[in-house]
């Protein structure tokens, strides 16, 4: 049988941004930027209530936005952001980071590189965030990806409390939120 159903192509992040606007639960902003954590960071865009995804599909796709990296220099937001960065860390400190990849209900991370790469995220995000912001007048962001619920909830509060430790002059900040697909 067939379904007879429109089927679109989209880089995994993007495709996260339209299930979180169709099937999010909670208010839903009608301007937002989402934050998805994978394998490398990426995201998308909605604009007055429909994704935006630009003349190639890739609107929205933050991580190659410059941000600052915990040593001040000038970074993408994938090479701070991103679960491969934790992964290398993990590996460098003789971690196995197998299981971030199978499965995402416990991380077993020691504290130490943990607690590196979520304030490294953070502060990438919150910049990005601010930069969006600048941009486009943001609602919300909103910070989703492959990952145990509670780190998903403690990378958007270090996010939130990065974002306002920036000078928001000028910028009428986006509330910061968990996603909920």
């Amino acid at each position: 049988a067939v379904a007879h159903m429109p089927v679109y192509v989209q880089n995994d992040a993007t495709a996260a941004c339209r299930a979180e606007l169709v099937f999010g639960t909670g208010e839903r902003p009608k301007d937002f930027l989402y934050f998805f954590f994978g394998t490398f960071i990426g995201g998308g865009l909605v604009l007055n209530g429909h994704l935006f995804t630009g003349r190639t599909g890739n609107a929205g796709g933050v991580g190659p936005m410059p941000v600052p990296g915990p040593d001040g220099k000038i970074r993408r937001l994938f090479d701070v952001a991103s679960m491969s960065v934790l992964a290398e860390a993990m590996e460098a400190a003789g971690e196995s980071s197998d299981h971030l990849w199978q499965q995402h209900a416990q991380w077993n991370v020691s504290p130490a590189i943990l607690n590196r790469w979520l304030d490294a995220a953070a502060e990438g995000l919150a910049h990005a965030t601010l930069s969006a912001a600048a941009l486009i007048e943001l609602e919300a962001v909103m910070i989703d990806g492959w990952m145990p619920t509670g780190i998903r909830a403690e990378v958007t509060r270090r996010t939130e409390a990065a974002l306002y430790r920036l000078d928001l002059a000028g910028v009428d900040p986006p509330q910061v939120r968990e996603g909920t697909v």
